[in-house]
């Protein structure tokens, strides 16, 4: 297995861990608009680096695994309201 590939999958997994740990359904999802998406993701964007920003996550990594995961969610989102 590639790196890449190593690292889509803990994507994917951080994916699950949204939606089995916070409930965050394609239904939750699709209730955010694309602006809600940048925002959710500038949000988190800013704590990388960060140590004033008072996140729960200091580890860069992990952090970039969920930012991934947020934009993922995103990607689906969008595309499941343009073809529905």
């Amino acid at each position: 297995m590639s790196d890449t590939t190593d690292v889509l999958t803990e994507v994917a997994g951080e994916r699950s861990r949204h939606v089995l740990d916070y409930g965050w359904t394609a239904e939750h999802d699709d209730a955010i608009t694309p602006a809600g998406w940048a925002y959710l993701l500038q949000r988190r964007s800013t704590e990388l680096g960060n140590p004033f920003a008072g996140g729960d996550d200091d580890d860069p990594r992990r952090l970039l695994l969920e930012i991934a995961a947020i934009a993922v969610a995103g990607i689906e989102s969008i595309d499941r309201l343009s073809h529905g």
